[in-house]
């Protein structure tokens, strides 16, 4: 399994958390011959036109009462009709009408909240507005805060909502697994670079990617979404991290201003695997770092547009240029290209997966010259600098705005007597693992932050390998 990560040199930045592991276990793993390689992985096609008895969901008309006596039947295991009828009396509905009638009012007519408003109402001893709570405002893209069941559902409303959300989704745009081979040999670019631009450029690796995050639902384009869209995803963020700092609740309040986040963003970013968040980990690893990868994803869709057309046109070539940046390979006889093997042999930690561990090999370094930015000059005039491995999120600076950056201590740090210099000034941390003086931090690695995109330059790409250690492979013979 190959992937690529970042030099960055930056003045306050923060660096990739890697996972510490027990020591190495040889393991045994059987593989059984087979007759026939596994079938690949197909993208989802578009539905053909149905005829005119079918809705514009796919279903028949048959389907749909189907589904809805289904929903009825359901529906009345749980609430009589005369609780339905006494609900929406209660919220100034009409509850008149045969029993047919009044299940699918009340499906529409009452609003659904977060559990915010029940908490929040019985704190503050009289109701609160429903509209601030609302759960299922916002769901469509571009919905504008209205809740579905009042949003416009005419072809003029929906073709305002695609306009905004005008493009391919990577997932579909990018060159399938039959285009990639072709379009590296017909590309002008040098083979090595045409190697990582097909790796970037395909569907698979974003594919993976939101599939290993758990945003895989096929209907929604999550890696296509607004602007506005990812902007109210940050400020969810933003907002409960603001909470965090304010109020320390525990216990049930604790839990359920937890659970209220925790609905609200998988509402924002639908989940294959929803579960409530506990705690600043839960906050880190799968809040923040999703909401990196769909806006990273978001913005590749956008670069590689559509490339379903012909590989001869040379589509690598085309996306290299929107870069706007030179990637030129680092030949193994070169000082960085050795500085970078050292760097990631020293401070590299085994992954565990089950019993598995896996380590690591470079397969390939390119030097990045970006035309955006600060050039490598400019940031040698910055105090501090340090060249890390880059995956970084940089935060609000309304949050912090009297300062540069922040940096979390971790449990371990590199040796400082094995650091070296690269460029003059620039200190690069490869010196091996050892505990630090903060034995109870929740960090298990040094953490940086950077608010200032001008502080921050990305000096290499790297593309590694990741390769089972101590694996031993019996093949039964049939």
């Amino acid at each position: 399994m190959s992937k690529l990560y970042c030099l960055c040199m930056y003045y306050k930045v923060r660096d990739t958390r890697s996972h510490s592991v027990d020591e190495d276990k040889k393991v045994t793993r059987k593989q059984k011959a087979e007759g026939k390689a596994p079938e690949a992985e197909q993208s989802p096609k578009k539905a053909k036109a149905e005829s005119e008895h079918n809705n514009d969901n796919g279903k028949s008309t048959e389907d749909i009462k189907e589904d809805f006596k289904n929903f009825c039947k359901s529906t009345s295991e749980h609430l009589s009709i005369k609780q339905m009828r006494e609900i929406l009396e209660e919220n100034g509905q009409d509850p008149s009408g045969s029993d047919d009638a009044v299940v699918p009012r009340w499906e529409r007519g009452i609003p659904v909240v977060r559990e915010a408003w029940l908490s929040d109402s019985i704190e503050k001893k009289e109701p609160q507005p429903l509209g601030a709570y609302d759960v299922v405002s916002d769901l469509v893209v571009g919905g504008g805060g209205i809740p579905l069941d009042k949003q416009d559902a005419s072809e003029e409303a929906l073709e305002t909502i695609t306009a905004e959300d005008d493009g391919v989704e990577v997932r579909h745009g990018g060159l399938g697994l039959r285009q990639l081979g072709i379009a590296a040999a017909h590309s002008k670019l040098e083979p090595k670079v045409a190697y990582i631009m097909k790796i970037l450029c395909g569907q698979e690796i974003y594919r993976y990617a939101l599939m290993e995050i758990g945003l895989d639902v096929p209907d929604l384009p999550i890696g296509m979404l607004t602007d506005l869209h990812l902007k109210r995803c940050e400020d969810a963020i933003l907002e409960f991290l603001r909470k965090l700092k304010q109020h320390h609740e525990t216990g049930m309040k604790g839990e359920a201003m937890w659970s209220d986040f925790s609905q609200r963003m998988f509402t924002l970013m639908p989940s294959t695997r929803p579960f409530t968040f506990r705690d600043s980990s839960d906050l880190a690893d799968h809040v923040v770092s999703t909401f990196e990868t769909v806006r990273d994803i978001n913005a590749a869709s956008r670069i590689i547009g559509d490339m379903s057309g012909s590989t001869l046109d040379d589509p690598l070539f085309e996306v290299y240029k929107k870069l706007r940046c030179s990637i030129s390979p680092v030949e193994k006889e070169d000082h960085d290209y050795k500085m970078i093997a050292k760097y990631l042999e020293k401070t590299y930690e085994p992954v565990k997966v089950g019993e598995i561990s896996y380590g690591v090999s470079i397969e390939n370094v390119f030097a990045v010259e970006l035309s955006a930015g600060p050039s490598l000059e400019e940031m040698k005039k910055l105090p501090n600098k340090v060249l890390l491995w880059c995956g970084f999120f940089q935060e609000s600076a309304s949050l912090e705005e009297k300062k540069h950056g922040v940096i979390g201590r971790g449990r371990k740090k590199t040796d400082e007597s094995e650091h070296v210099v690269w460029k003059d000034d620039i200190r690069v941390p490869c010196g091996r693992l050892i505990p630090s003086e903060y034995k109870d931090s929740l960090l298990e690695y040094n953490e940086y932050a950077v608010y200032d995109p001008q502080q921050v330059s990305i000096r290499f790409l790297v593309a590694v390998k990741f390769e089972e250690k101590d694996v031993v492979y019996d093949v039964d013979e049939e």
